[in-house]
């Protein structure tokens, strides 16, 4: 296998000019194992060939692709990222880690943080709403509205007691204060419904110290009027 220090010029040489009826491995002289392969159709894929843990004998894994997107931030994945990576591995490999296990780990850790967004939690609540249940429909558009709209992509345990009075104020300060009592209502039923689940890793509520007469005021009887046709009924 040949040796070299890799640059992108190295990579984009590989690229144009790919072995023919085969792979070729060529190794960095920078990190040791660390490399990359170039298949006959010019592909290319960052390699590190090590004894991994459990193992007998050396073997080789593949980092990435260069060019590709990574999941954790969406940049593209460069030869300065494969070479960290390989060092980074090669440090859980000197620890005893497998590397493999490490980044599976990650993988869950990050499908974990996805799942406890605030959307996907409130998706869940409203999905456990009764079917039959009275005002349903309108719980779910407001905490859609309200809620998902502002704190969507945040993880659910990091909304504090400000977020909620910040949401609950601001319907109170547009004169609706009926409906802001409304809104802290639903948003104190939804954290305790997902506390009870024991699944977002949730253990107290934001809410829980929020009180709607001195956030809002004292509730006041509200007004209604009838419509025509129960006037007709009435009479």
């Amino acid at each position: 296998m040949p040796k070299k220090f890799l640059t992108d010029k190295t990579l984009t040489a590989l690229r144009r000019n790919p072995p023919k009826g085969g792979r070729l491995d060529v190794m960095d002289t920078a990190v040791p194992g660390f490399g990359v392969r170039v298949n006959d159709s010019g592909g290319l894929t960052y390699i590190l060939n090590i004894r991994f843990p459990g193992d007998k004998y050396p073997s080789r894994r593949s980092l990435g692709i260069p060019g590709e997107r990574t999941s954790a931030n969406g940049r593209m994945f460069t030869l300065a990222d494969a070479r960290a990576e390989a060092t980074r591995w090669r440090g859980l490999i000197s620890s005893g880690t497998n590397p493999r296990e490490d980044r599976e780990k990650a993988k869950r850790e990050a499908r974990q943080r996805r799942s406890n967004t605030f959307q996907a939690v409130a998706e869940d609540f409203i999905a456990a709403l009764e079917p039959t249940e009275r005002g349903r429909v309108e719980v779910a558009q407001a905490i859609r509205r309200e809620y998902v709209k502002r704190w969507g992509t945040r993880p659910v345990v990091e909304i504090s007691p400000l977020d909620v009075l910040e949401v609950v104020k601001a319907m109170k300060n547009r004169g609706h204060p009926h409906q802001a009592r409304n809104l802290l209502g639903h948003i104190r039923r939804l954290f305790s419904w997902a506390i009870a689940q024991h699944a977002y890793g949730l253990e107290r509520s934001p809410c829980a110290e929020l009180r709607p007469k001195l956030i809002i005021g004292k509730k006041l009887p509200g007004k209604r009027y009838l419509q025509d046709d129960e006037i007709r009924a009435a009479w």
